[in-house]
């Protein structure tokens, strides 16, 4: 038997997370499909810098408030998307990782 070693954060205020909160996978997936999404970006199998990049991209496409949810499998992408997010207007709303997939929730931020 193989156990379920799933965890998912989620953002409280600004863009910092708050210590690891396991959940099942089911609730992890509950989570994620219940936010609203704009677009979805694909980026599993892609190495360090693509994922970010191509979230990067993504949100450059939305409008403020708008979201998009990044899948990836990249390790060093937690990394990347954490630091992104402490240094841009745009905030990592979820963060889950699931079986060496990573999967984001960023939100487009409003320059001020």
């Amino acid at each position: 038997m193989v156990a379920n070693d799933s965890k998912t954060y989620s953002r409280t205020q600004g863009n910092t997370l708050p210590g690891n909160t396991e959940t099942s996978h089911a609730q992890q997936d509950a989570t994620a499909s219940s936010d609203a999404v704009n677009q979805l970006v694909d980026a599993r199998g892609l190495s360090c810098p693509m994922p970010l990049l191509k979230a990067k991209l993504a949100l450059n496409g939305c409008e403020v408030g708008e979201r998009v949810r990044i899948l990836a499998t990249d390790p060093g992408s937690v990394r990347d998307f954490h630091a992104f997010a402490e240094l841009s207007v745009h905030s990592l709303l979820q963060f889950a990782e699931h079986d060496g997939e990573y999967d984001y929730l960023m939100e487009k931020g409003e320059l001020s």
